[in-house]
């Protein structure tokens, strides 16, 4: 309890689902948020892209949106760009990943080895525009508001800011980043 929310530690709910996903054996463990979703275009194409790669690790771009037609260009800059947001989206399932800590910000271990960086760590690849994750975190004002007071009075992010005030200039969605 902390400023009177319940606050579960997200990394033991993420490292039991990775546990059972481990159990079943799978080639692939693909994994975000529920706010996520893979634009229509990764979706089409998730498993050549997962057959066709050798690396054990792919992060993809997060757009983040606000609302169902406008993003955040700031926030969703090209992989290899100085502030690409590239995230963490799929890892082969023998890979023995799992967190260590809680979000905002994740950290991962392979085995008993901190990863500091998948890219430098692990046998990664980055996925490109025009393949992206869509991020509806922001999709309603009134629910946006909520999210900043318990993050704020919940201890998890206390200095939450308003998205408008460190996304940048909002942006039309593009075409190929529909759902």
């Amino acid at each position: 309890m902390n400023g009177g929310y319940w606050r579960n530690n997200d990394s033991d709910h993420a490292n039991f689902l990775f546990e059972h996903a481990y159990r079943m054996n799978p080639d692939w463990v693909i994994y975000d948020d529920c706010d996520i979703r893979p634009n229509y275009l990764l979706r089409k194409s998730y498993r050549s892209i997962l057959e066709q790669t050798d690396a054990d690790v792919v992060m993809a771009v997060r757009v983040y949106l606000w609302g169902t037609e406008q993003y955040f260009p700031d926030l969703s800059s090209p992989l290899g760009e100085e502030s690409g947001q590239g995230s963490l989206w799929a890892w082969r399932g023998n890979l023995d990943l799992w967190t260590i800590n809680v979000p905002p910000a994740y950290d991962f271990r392979v085995g008993k080895k901190k990863i500091k960086d998948f890219r430098e760590d692990t046998k990664c690849i980055e996925i490109p525009y025009p393949f992206c994750l869509l991020h509806y975190s922001w999709d309603d004002p009134d629910r946006v508001n909520e999210k900043i007071k318990y993050y704020r009075e919940s201890g998890f992010i206390p200095n939450m800011l308003h998205p408008t005030v460190f996304g940048g200039e909002l942006k039309p969605l593009e075409e190929w980043m529909r759902e």
